[in-house]
């Protein structure tokens, strides 16, 4: 037993040298925490790092009216006594750890006849044009309170500190309630700040102006806890000068003259207009002398941000005289009135274009699930046209195509087309057009599209009114009597070529596979199956679509080894069988490639606005 015992202190004098030694720090999340009077509970927050997982401080009180009741692995408790004297009272609760240095928390209780006054240190770090950055720090760490910035004039129209408080309550409770509050004490909360305010950064609406960043200590339940409120002046900064240009584009079409204006940032507030060109010479290029008039003329309801604009802009203008020169101008303003960019403008002659009298007739030539095909035939085959496709609903919100057509253009212009030439966008002529070649992506099945076809001008305007028709996509299980050509063609190069040649313009998927990988599948079903995984696994299954006539090539086929070409079509779902055709490469018959290239169609198949539906990039413009 002596043994034992001696043994034992070994090693717990062991235990206390490396308990001694450790380098564990104690952190606590509030050095200092205030209690009202009446205020008994308290919990002090800690972490203990370096000293092992499950250690716990100690911790005591050194006053008799504050008595520690638990500690954790994470916070200390301790209970206060109610203080029934006039005068507040201190308390200083210590935690150590062996090894570490002791962190002492101060405990302030508030007397019973004291009445809370929390004020603040505040400091304005930076004016901007409209922001400031504060620094405010509350005397009591623990107190909530409200901390704001408002015009010096709206501060000042209050007749004292209590008129502030109520109308600040007033506005608390209503935005509140607005924002889902259900009761007055939650909608005041929404509004309560607590701890320091550091490096804060507040917005405001007024360059060059006088303002107030003022704190005064709240409750929840709206009671006052500062005798005053703190305020501090400051004055925001001019507007900067922006870094920010316009591109102008004046279209003419039949009845109205269309005019773009794209600032190069869409951060940037404008504004923007046309005047005859002797009337913008007379403003001497000062944008300062525009704005000016207009704030001059402005209606006793009217604001000048209702004349500013941000982003992309476009106008119908039907009152420009033909021949008469005109001017379209633009620059930064901010909304006190302040140029922010220099003015940029474009002068133009205005005119009108002919109507065209050509119409179209639209035949049905194929519908699936996400694609459809549609013959386009013109009373006069050297109008050159436009078509496009969306989904009907997006018309309700436009009110008639007409407007519909506007935005459509806007977009498809700044693709710096040749409108005057047969391409992707422009046609001629009877035309087989899939929703594709119409600017749409993959629609979706049992849906209304509407169709619009109309004469073009050499600007990407309307010559006449748009022809109009309705579609509704099949079902996503159905069908399809599509029929896939496959021809495979030796080049001079010992390149091969597969080309896919649809019976229908719809959706549908090639590939060229060794004949050996076709039978390890062991069914055309198990191929497709097995294919479409691949492809989409590896999020290349788009590269593997086609809606119209379709080629590979390759100078890596192996001479004497069978080869597969196959495609299927592919409408939401798997719409045919499987079309195929065996080769053998080196033994195909030889046609050179000038010859090969001349029977393949000239149009270029694909989606020409970079891959995205005309429907997504009108969602994106709005």
């Amino acid at each position: 037993m002596i043994l034992a015992a001696i043994s034992a202190a070994i090693m717990f004098a062991g235990c206390e040298k490396d308990r001694n030694t450790t380098d564990a720090t104690i952190s606590v999340e509030e050095n200092a925490v205030f209690l009202d009077a009446d205020e008994t509970s308290v919990t002090i927050g800690y972490s203990l790092t370096g000293a092992g997982q499950g250690n716990m401080v100690s911790a005591k009180s050194d006053s008799d009216w504050l008595e520690i009741t638990d500690i954790t692995e994470t916070a200390v408790y301790a209970e206060a006594e109610v203080n029934e004297n006039e005068s507040g009272r201190t308390a200083v609760i210590t935690l150590s750890y062996a090894g570490a240095k002791d962190v002492p928390v101060t405990l302030r209780q508030s007397g019973a006849g004291e009445k809370p006054n929390v004020t603040f240190d505040m400091q304005i770090v930076k004016e901007g044009d409209r922001y400031v950055i504060v620094n405010c720090t509350p005397s009591d760490p623990m107190a909530t309170y409200i901390a704001m910035a408002v015009e010096k004039d709206d501060f000042d129209m209050h007749a004292s500190d209590e008129e502030v408080f109520q109308s600040n309550m007033d506005y608390f409770v209503e935005w509140g309630m607005a924002f889902g509050a259900e009761t007055e004490a939650e909608a005041i909360e929404m509004f309560l700040r607590k701890g320091a305010m550091k490096d804060y950064e507040i917005t405001v609406s007024m360059p060059e102006t006088d303002y107030y960043f003022y704190a005064y200590g709240m409750n929840s339940d709206g009671t006052i806890t500062s005798e005053s409120i703190t305020k501090i002046p400051f004055r925001t900064t001019a507007p900067d000068m922006e870094d920010c240009t316009f591109d102008f584009a004046v279209r003419p079409s039949y009845d109205n003259i269309r005019i773009n204006v794209t600032p190069s940032s869409i951060y940037v507030q404008y504004y923007w207009s046309v005047l005859p060109k002797a009337e913008f010479d007379a403003y001497g290029n000062n944008a300062q002398a525009i704005i000016d008039e207009i704030k001059n003329n402005l209606g006793e309801e009217e604001h000048l941000s209702e004349h500013l604009c941000y982003h992309n802009q476009a106008v119908n203008f039907t009152d420009l005289e033909d021949g008469q020169e005109y001017v379209v101008f633009a620059f930064g303003c901010d909304v006190t009135g302040i140029p922010t960019t220099d003015i940029m403008s474009e002068s133009f002659t205005a005119r009108k274009l002919e109507k065209s009298d050509c119409g179209f007739t639209l035949h049905r030539d194929n519908v699936r699930a996400t694609s459809f095909a549609y013959e386009i035939t013109p009373d006069d085959d050297n109008t050159m046209w436009f078509a496009y496709t969306l989904p009907a609903e997006l018309l309700e919100s436009y009110g008639s195509v007409e407007a519909m057509t506007d935005d459509v253009m806007d977009i498809v212009y700044q693709y710096d087309i040749d409108w005057t030439t047969e391409n992707e966008f422009v046609h001629s002529g009877k035309e087989i057009l899939c929703s594709y070649d119409m600017l749409s992506g993959e629609l979706t099945p049992e849906t209304n599209n509407i169709v619009v076809v109309f004469a073009v001008s050499e600007y990407g305007t309307m010559l006449n009114a748009p022809t109009t028709t309705n579609v509704t996509t099949a079902a996503a299980d159905s069908r399809s009597d599509m029929t896939i050509d496959i021809q495979v063609q030796q080049l001079e190069d010992n390149i091969v070529r597969t080309t896919f040649i649809p019976s229908s313009k719809e959706v549908f998927f090639y590939d060229v596979i060794p004949k050996a990988s076709y039978e390890e599948y062991g069914s055309d079903d198990a191929c497709i199956a097995g294919l479409l995984s691949y492809y989409a696994t590896n999020g290349l299954l788009s590269y593997k679509l086609s809606y119209d006539t379709a080629s590979l090539e390759s100078d890596s086929f192996t001479s004497g080894t069978e080869y597969i070409a196959l495609a299927f079509g592919y409408d939401a779902t798997i719409s045919t069988g499987l079309f195929k055709k065996v080769f053998t490469a080196g033994e195909i018959e030889g046609t050179s490639s000038a010859a090969w290239r001349a029977s393949l169609p000239q149009k270029r198949p694909g989606n020409p606005l970079q891959g995205k539906s005309l429907a997504e990039m009108l969602q994106a413009r709005d």
